[in-house]
């Protein structure tokens, strides 16, 4: 169900799903991949403007190659902050991680981040989904990435930049970050 919005002449201003104070803040749609065993950037997505008052969700699509039995890690750096360098692939502080069997892996992250301010800097949760990409049973996980936050905490500031960070165990797995958007929502 939506809303449509008229001025008091009855023009049509616009249509918005309920809870319109949705802005798209952009996003970036190239895929960026990396054989990196050591922390590297992979994807950013730049030129934002969501406030520190601003809550927003972050979504994207990452992928593991088949070519070793090894995991792969993702984290998230914003503006120039990297909030989790702590720990390697597969733990539950990963904000997205794969099984360390050989074989394609692919799955989603959606990051849900509250308002940055004063007491409340941690204020991120995120859900990720991991399936073997041939097919079959694979993983949702709500719960294990309350731990994201770790490294630092973050910025009480403008955020101009969301940057998918990562590291591979193996050099041999192609690790691959795509179809990234950012939605900020009113703060008021």
């Amino acid at each position: 169900m939506g809303w449509t919005f008229y001025n008091s002449s009855g023009q049509r201003l616009s249509s918005a799903a309920p809870g319109s104070a949705i802005t798209r803040e952009g996003g970036n749609t190239t895929e960026a991949t990396t054989t990196s065993t050591s922390q590297a950037d992979i994807l950013a997505t730049a030129s934002l403007t969501v406030q520190a008052t601003e809550p927003f969700y972050y979504i994207f699509n990452a992928r593991k190659t088949a070519g070793a039995a090894s995991a792969v890690v993702l984290q998230l750096k914003v503006n120039t902050t990297s909030l989790n360098t702590v720990g390697g692939p597969g733990g539950t502080t990963d904000l997205w991680g794969t099984s360390s069997t050989n074989q394609a892996e692919s799955g989603v992250v959606a990051i849900f981040t509250g308002s940055r301010v004063t007491n409340y800097q941690s204020a991120m949760t995120a859900a990720r989904g991991v399936y073997p990409s041939a097919a079959g049973i694979g993983t949702i996980d709500f719960s294990n990435v309350t731990e994201m936050v770790r490294s630092a905490v973050i910025p009480i500031a403008e955020i101009t930049a969301l940057t998918v960070i990562g590291s591979t165990d193996s050099a041999s797995n192609t690790i691959g970050v795509d179809e990234a958007h950012v939605y900020s929502y009113a703060a008021s």
